[in-house]
């Protein structure tokens, strides 16, 4: 997706931003795990988080030579499996099984004691993140795969998309006013407090994104960064949550970590995760002054960097 003229792009030291994580920007927890495939090569899938009851289903998509995934949930008990866009068998569905647990231990793999078995369910509590939910059982039985129906249930939190939405999708409605409140520190995270100057200095100074919220960051040691956000219209704080909180400098390609416009509601975040490029693409919520996540896309980082060039 090409940036307008006007899209702040920040990175290092050069100025104050932030953003705050959900599935409902609040409460989020992490899955995350190594992708395989019965073939020569692992193709585009989409990975599925699905509750027992199908009340909550989540989702991310993957693209073709992908080792690896990551979506973002909200707290629960899931199961976790995987679907190729295209097979020979329709059926042939991937896991996270017994045999998954089993295979964290080389050894016991080696010596061929590891089996194919039941579905394990995968326990997060909020802020989260579970790590080794590989999807690298291929082998279930025709009963469980019969189970893994996709889309099942409700529609997924997490859509699976390719593609980057538009910042002029989502346009900013500011309110303009001469005097804006200043940030409510009785209301605001524990965390934020001790940065009055950062927060105060963002309202008065930008960034801005969405028309009215301002964007403040601080250090957390060597190259890393906390976030918070600050609705100038009714001087809200907030922060962001894990996984995002606190974001590293590790972004190839000289790109930013963070994108977003004036005039748009959308912000763009972006994480190396193995050797590909997470972005999670979040709007604005001008009812909750928080960010809601409409999509994490996961490009390979040879083709995040040839793409933004």
């Amino acid at each position: 997706m090409m940036m307008g003229m006007n899209t702040y792009r920040l990175r290092g030291a050069a100025a104050l931003f932030a953003l705050t994580l959900a599935c409902t920007c609040a409460g989020a927890a992490t899955l995350a795990g190594r992708l395989t495939y019965p073939g020569e090569s692992v193709p585009a899938m989409t990975v599925v988080a699905r509750d027992a009851a199908g009340e909550n289903v989540f989702a991310v998509h993957t693209t073709r030579g992908q080792s690896s995934y990551r979506m973002a949930v909200r707290p629960g008990a899931y199961i976790v499996f995987a679907v190729p866009d295209a097979a020979t068998d329709s059926r042939l569905r991937g896991a996270y099984t017994a045999y998954s647990v089993c295979a964290h231990d080389r050894a016991r793999v080696q010596a061929g004691r590891c089996h194919t078995g039941p579905l394990v369910v995968v326990k997060v509590a909020e802020g989260d993140t579970r790590t080794g939910i590989d999807i690298d059982d291929w082998n279930l039985s025709e009963e469980i795969a019969a189970t893994l129906r996709w889309p099942a249930g409700k529609a997924a939190v997490t859509p699976a998309m390719t593609t980057l939405p538009r910042y002029d999708a989502f346009p900013a409605t500011a309110a303009a006013s001469a005097e804006w409140p200043a940030p409510n520190y009785d209301s605001a995270p524990p965390a934020a407090r001790p940065f009055r100057t950062r927060l105060e200095a963002a309202v008065t100074n930008g960034p801005y994104f969405a028309g009215t919220v301002a964007v403040a960051r601080w250090g957390c040691g060597n190259g890393c960064e906390n976030w918070a956000l600050i609705d100038r219209a009714t001087g809200t704080v907030t922060m962001p949550e894990r996984p995002l909180q606190p974001l590293d400098y590790d972004l190839p390609c000289e790109h930013e970590l963070l994108e977003f416009r004036p005039d748009s509601r959308l912000l763009l975040v972006h994480q190396v995760e193995s050797d590909h490029v997470v972005t999670h693409a979040l709007v604005w919520q001008n009812e909750t002054h928080g960010l809601r996540q409409v999509a994490q896309i996961v490009t390979p980082v040879v083709e995040f960097c040839a793409r933004r060039r």
